[in-house]
């Protein structure tokens, strides 16, 4: 973080100033053009949760440094030079470009992200990270079939319901793990697509079938709240990974029997 931003938040959180909203209004249009002018073409720099150094849009100076530590101190430290990575629902990149920087100019990081908004801006931190040749943006959905869907758009829950006659909003192509793989091996996937995990992971059961490619694990955010609009539960989506050769587990190593609330799984060859 640069010191006009750490200035500026140690000034607003200044115990005489940490109140005075219509003060800080009127200066925040300067203090956005000083961020942006003292950025430049770098844009701004985090250090993620204190490991990995990646720059953002000044536009998106909000994203925080502490980003889903416990899932990035477990998840990071896996990813080796050459690695093949898939991250499906990359939003904004911040998952894709740290695995660029590690797995590095050998490796292949697969950022599935079918947003346009946010495919946008993916693309341009990864031009701003200079992680072009490493990182393949593929502004689709992923599902179990290839084709179509229309696109939901709710803040951070955005889905891709498949198209039920004339869609009425906007569509975007849907394709499948097992496609853009492209019969290679993979060696990590992240998924963070707000309840379609189960779904998108059928369209691979090929990939994770294969005992010469599948991934030695996967990191899986489930979010059973949403599971209802494409018909998966938590019995159906244990089972399929343990019928794809894997064993589940939560972060901290204990097994996964049922999942009712909101969390991150660990899913490794069994």
């Amino acid at each position: 973080m640069n010191w006009v931003e750490q200035l500026s938040i140690k000034l607003r959180h200044l115990p005489l100033l940490r109140n005075c909203d219509s003060l800080w209004d009127r200066i925040r249009p300067v203090y956005q053009r000083l961020v942006k002018w003292q950025a430049g073409r770098q844009g701004l720099e985090r250090c993620m949760n204190g490991m990995d150094r990646l720059r953002i849009l000044p536009e998106w100076r909000s994203i925080p440094e502490i980003y889903e530590p416990e899932v990035w101190q477990r998840l990071l430290p896996t990813i080796r030079p050459g690695d093949c990575i898939a991250d499906i629902g990359a939003h904004f990149g911040l998952y894709a470009i740290a695995f660029a920087q590690r797995t590095g100019p050998t490796g292949t990081v697969l950022a599935v992200e079918a947003d346009p908004d946010n495919a946008a801006v993916l693309r341009a931190h990864v031009h701003l990270n200079q992680v072009e040749g490493i990182v393949q943006v593929i502004a689709k959905a992923l599902s179990d079939q290839e084709g179509t869907a229309e696109w939901h758009s709710q803040g951070v829950q955005s889905v891709a319901k498949p198209n039920e006659g004339d869609p009425t909003g906007p569509t975007v192509e849907v394709t499948t793990l097992d496609q853009i793989s492209q019969g290679r091996k993979v060696d990590v996937i992240l998924v963070d697509i707000e309840g379609y995990e189960e779904v998108a992971l059928r369209g691979g059961r090929s990939l994770l079938s294969d005992s010469s490619r599948r991934p030695r694990l996967i990191v899986i955010e489930v979010h059973p709240y949403n599971w209802h609009l494409c018909g998966g539960s938590s019995a159906s989506l244990l089972r399929f990974l343990n019928d794809c050769g894997y064993q589940v587990t939560h972060l901290d190593g204990a097994p996964a029997f049922e999942l009712n609330d909101y969390g991150h799984l660990l899913a490794t060859p069994a």
